[in-house]
C-alpha cells in the first residue's frame, strides 16, 4: 500500500519546484524585456542597417543572325533604402548627410 504522506510530500515538493522554475523564467523575461530592452532594440538596429556594396553585372548583349548588335547594356548605379517606421525626419537628415559622404557623382 503507498504512504500517503509520502505522496502528499512528493507533489508538495514538485509544487514548489515548478513554481521555482516559473519564477526563473518571468525573471529571465523581465530581464530580457525590460532591463536589456534598449541593448536589444540597438542590436536590432545594428543588424538591419547595412551598407552593400556589390558590382552588378550586365547582362549579355543580344545580336541577330547577321550579328547586328540589337540590344546593348548600360550600367546604372542604384540606392536602395527601405525606410523604418519609427525614424524622424532628423533621423533621416542625418543618414542622407551619411551616406552622401560615401558618395561620389560626376555629373
Amino acid at each position: 500500500m503507498i504512504d500517503n504522506n509520502n505522496m502528499i510530500k512528493k507533489i508538495k515538493i514538485l509544487n514548489i519546484l515548478l513554481y521555482l522554475a516559473f519564477i526563473v523564467v518571468l525573471g529571465r523575461l523581465f530581464y530580457l524585456q525590460i532591463i536589456k530592452r534598449e541593448y536589444y532594440l540597438e542590436e536590432l538596429s545594428n543588424k538591419n542597417n547595412r551598407i552593400i556594396y556589390e558590382d552588378t553585372s550586365l547582362r549579355g548583349r543580344i545580336y541577330d543572325r547577321n550579328n547586328n548588335l540589337l540590344v546593348d547594356n548600360k550600367l546604372v548605379l542604384t540606392i536602395v533604402y527601405k525606410d523604418e517606421e519609427k525614424i524622424s525626419t532628423m533621423d533621416k537628415v542625418q543618414l542622407a548627410y551619411k551616406v552622401s559622404s560615401k558618395i561620389d557623382l560626376d555629373y
